[in-house]
């Protein structure tokens, strides 16, 4: 073939090619566009990743199973002596359930044994008949619910103006008291002779006579009628 049959042709030197005398390299030849249903196929194909990561995304976590009442008792249990050995509770909580104790123990016994008595002074004096009862002998026994259990009793003796006195350190503590009055023989003029004193004053249990002890009473008169 003559080299002007070979220009007509498109066909030139070194693998080159042309129309109406123009060459054009191999190299600067452009990618073949792709086909339609390849571009299709690759679109359907993304969207479906794209569904199954997104059903990836959504689906609920698979479900743990509960551990049993023992586990978790056991779990509470190592947390709390974590808790313990972290904040020093684990030092001095014996310490201070043994101050609780004692504390108790303290309290109990303050309830339990009997308090003493607070005792009070008394002083007056005893007129029969608007005269004196020489040398009587008075008794003072605790009435009402402050002598529940027991009845407190004492005696006092009065000298020869009637009076009679009681300190403090062994009076009497507080409450209504009965008192009963004894007459004394006792010497006169023309003798001995007895004070009269109705029979119902000289007990206890019939007595009208009664006093209130709240405090320390220092002018109480006994009159009997």
């Amino acid at each position: 073939m003559s080299p002007a049959d070979q220009t007509r042709s498109g066909f030139g030197d070194a693998g080159q090619f042309g129309d109406s005398g123009q060459r054009i390299h191999l190299r600067r030849r452009g990618v073949a566009a792709p086909m339609a249903s390849a571009a299709a196929a690759d679109e359907a194909l993304k969207h479906l990743i794209e569904r199954h990561k997104r059903q990836v995304r959504t689906a609920a976590p698979p479900r743990r199973p509960r551990p049993s009442l023992e586990a978790r008792i056991e779990r509470l249990q190592q947390r709390a002596a974590h808790l313990l050995v972290r904040t020093g509770v684990a030092r001095w909580a014996p310490r201070l359930i043994g101050a609780a104790a004692c504390c108790g123990l303290l309290w109990a016994a303050y309830l339990v044994i009997p308090k003493p008595t607070r005792l009070h002074g008394v002083a007056g004096s005893v007129r029969v008949n608007d005269e004196p009862l020489r040398d009587g002998l008075l008794e003072f026994q605790l009435q009402g619910p402050a002598a529940q259990g027991k009845r407190f009793w004492t005696a006092m003796q009065t000298d020869a103006d009637g009076a009679f006195r009681r300190d403090a350190a062994v009076g009497l503590p507080e409450g209504r008291y009965a008192v009963a009055v004894r007459p004394r023989r006792q010497p006169g003029a023309a003798g001995l002779r007895a004070v009269a004193v109705p029979s119902a004053y000289t007990q206890l249990r019939s007595t009208p006579l009664a006093v209130e002890i709240r405090g320390t009473t220092g002018d109480l008169e006994l009159v009997i009628q």
